[in-house]
């Protein structure tokens, strides 16, 4: 039985069609599907995490900002645990940690002051995890006590 060209034409069309279709689905169903891990990142702390991931072998994207870390989606809660336990992301400043590497021999002012950045690292993290806050910076004046009364400035409560 011969076919007429037309005919022979349209079946090697759904033919090809067919293949591609196939292909495609394929294609598609082998996809990794790629969660945010973390968002609004520094430059900082997103190096530190590309550092880790690389480490643990995990694939990864960075997002089109820079500031944005993406991962397969059945790994998203299992890094962001392991990456918090390692003080991951440390949300820019020093924090509280500060304190873990103290020295002997630090003087009253230097140990005032460390505490104060303490403060404001702590803050401006927090106020930076708020929806909304894309940069924070937080500047603290904190009243020293005075010997005497009438020198002694009131504290806000």
């Amino acid at each position: 039985m011969v076919l007429a060209p037309g005919k022979r034409l349209l079946i090697v069309g759904v033919a090809l069609l067919s293949v591609a279709a196939f292909a495609v689905l394929i294609f598609v169903a082998n996809r990794t599907d790629y969660r945010p891990l973390f968002t609004n990142l520094s430059y900082e702390d997103a190096g530190e995490i590309v550092k880790k991931l690389k480490e643990a072998k995990t694939p990864y994207q960075i997002g089109e900002d820079g500031k944005s870390i993406l991962v397969p989606v059945e790994k998203v809660f299992e890094q962001r645990l392991s990456l918090a336990s390692e003080g991951l992301p440390q949300g820019g400043g020093v924090g509280f940690e500060i304190f873990d590497k103290q020295g002997f021999g630090l003087t009253e002012f230097v140990q005032k002051l460390n505490y104060q950045r303490a403060l404001q690292g702590e803050l401006s993290r927090t106020i930076s995890q708020h929806a909304g806050v894309d940069q924070v910076r937080v500047h603290l004046v904190l009243p020293e006590k005075s010997l005497f009364k009438e020198n002694e400035k009131p504290q806000l409560s």
